[in-house]
């Protein structure tokens, strides 16, 4: 069931004309089949059919051809099992949207944002073609505007603070219109400066190699660092770089090499610093002990 709705018995009109019953608005998709069940609890509703041969009362002529040939009309007494009847058509009329503009903004409110890194829209938007879409627009006190796409995270390049006005922008065509459903909400992030990862235990020994191997991306100031855990005490060591080669997009595969470890087991810490504007990145890391 895609949608569905009722209708009072004294609300249905007996004198000819049309019985409009509506619904939740849905998005049909061409080529696919979809039936309009009608059910009733009692035994004398009924409905204006059209039978292929009979004669048409309403229209004064003979019903010579199949009415309606895309569908056929079914019949159940239990609203489980269902007879199909093939020259029998239901007699209906189905209402179709026809927008009178292609897109509308509507005003969601405020929010307040303290020293505020990152933005997302978490949002349940139906985007039911190509051309149908659903922006997000968070104003600043300045007039400065910040566009979001429903839950894509949008990295800011400078920190905000203060209040911001949130608008929703739908777009769409004659025909098609985008659904943005009830629930939105707007995460504010505050990014750290720094940052680390810690590997697990890895088995080592006595006067051994340690090869750390990662991908790194690393955009102006920012900066990865590596240390290996060297005793009981748990201290850590930093490795110093030892190569660095490009591998395309800015990306670089940086080696960090430590002769002469003597522990039983080690583990690895990256450490990741940078600030809003530049973001470190790594992945692919490889550690090897020989």
């Amino acid at each position: 069931v895609i949608a569905e709705s009722y209708i009072e018995s004294k609300d249905i009109k007996v004198d000819g004309t049309a019985t409009r019953i509506t619904w939740s608005p849905v998005w049909c998709e061409a080529g696919r089949e979809y039936a309009i069940v009608l059910l009733t609890d009692d035994p004398n509703t009924a409905v204006k059919i059209a039978e292929l041969g009979k004669y048409d009362a309403v229209n004064s002529r003979w019903v010579t051809s199949q009415p309606y040939q895309v569908g056929v009309l079914l019949s159940s007494s239990n609203a489980s099992t269902w007879t199909p009847h093939q020259n029998l058509d239901l007699t209906f009329r189905l209402l179709a949207a026809k927008f009178t503009e292609n897109s509308t903004t509507i005003n969601l409110g405020k929010i307040t944002a303290n020293n505020t890194s990152d933005l997302i829209a978490l949002a349940n938007v139906e985007k039911v073609s190509f051309d149908t879409n659903a922006e997000f627009i968070l104003t600043e006190q300045d007039g400065k505007e910040h566009f979001l796409s429903d839950n894509l995270p949008l990295a800011l390049r400078s920190r905000l603070s203060g209040e911001l006005t949130v608008k929703t922008t739908l777009k769409g065509s004659k025909e098609r219109s985008p659904v943005l459903y009830p629930g939105l909400q707007l995460v504010l992030g505050n990014v750290g400066e720094s940052a680390d990862y810690v590997t697990r235990s890895i088995p080592a020994g006595s006067n051994t190699k340690i090869t750390i191997t990662y991908d790194a991306l690393i955009p102006g100031t920012a900066d990865v660092k590596a240390y290996v855990q060297k005793n009981v005490k748990r201290e850590w060591q930093l490795v110093n770089l030892t190569t660095g080669k490009p591998i395309g997009d800015n990306w670089v595969e940086r080696t960090h090499i430590l002769t002469n470890f003597n522990a039983n087991e080690t583990r690895i810490k990256l450490v990741l610093s940078g600030t809003v504007q530049y973001r470190p990145k790594v992945k692919n890391l490889r550690v090897i002990v020989t």
